[in-house]
């Protein structure tokens, strides 16, 4: 085998073992339970815009989990149940993304090891945890909707002050 050859080879193995890192980086299964617990409460908002004579209108609620509520311990199942992946997007920590949807919830959890962790979830199939993208599945938003549809209807809400 000659040099060419050979770095041909060396080349076209080395892609391919950095485009399989990638993929198993991008769609290895990630859950919600193994880095977020929800046993010392949570908050959760719900926020569900719509469109008045062409002006905005939010409408606010709120949810505070005690720990040991039935209300808690349904949601950390619903949760535990939850695989979402990394998107290329992920890498890139935002402050601020355009968000799809007429609903929204944002979910406050802690953060095993400390601290805590927002979650955004929006009807758009948009899911976002500390400002980075994340996907519960590839082509359709269908999974961010029943998942946000679960948690709504599983709780009882306030209006938020």
């Amino acid at each position: 085998m000659d040099a060419s050859l050979k770095r041909k080879a060396g080349i076209a193995i080395a892609a391919a073992v950095i485009a399989a890192t990638l993929l198993l980086w991008l769609f290895w299964p990630l859950s919600f339970s193994a880095r977020y617990g929800v046993e010392s409460g949570v908050s959760v908002f719900y926020t569900r815009l719509s469109v008045e004579d062409g002006d905005i209108a939010n409408e606010n609620y709120e949810a505070v989990l005690t720990p040991g509520s039935p209300e808690l311990e349904k949601l950390g199942e619903r949760l535990g149940e939850v695989r979402f992946h990394r998107t290329l997007l992920t890498p890139f920590r935002q402050a601020h993304w355009d968000l799809e949807g007429e609903r929204q919830l944002q979910i406050i959890v802690d953060r095993r090891g400390g601290g805590t962790a927002g979650i955004v979830l929006t009807d758009g199939g948009q899911l976002y945890i500390d400002g980075r993208k994340y996907d519960m599945g590839l082509f359709s938003a269908e999974n961010e909707r029943e998942l946000l549809e679960s948690v709504i209807d599983g709780l009882t809400w306030s209006p938020a002050a």
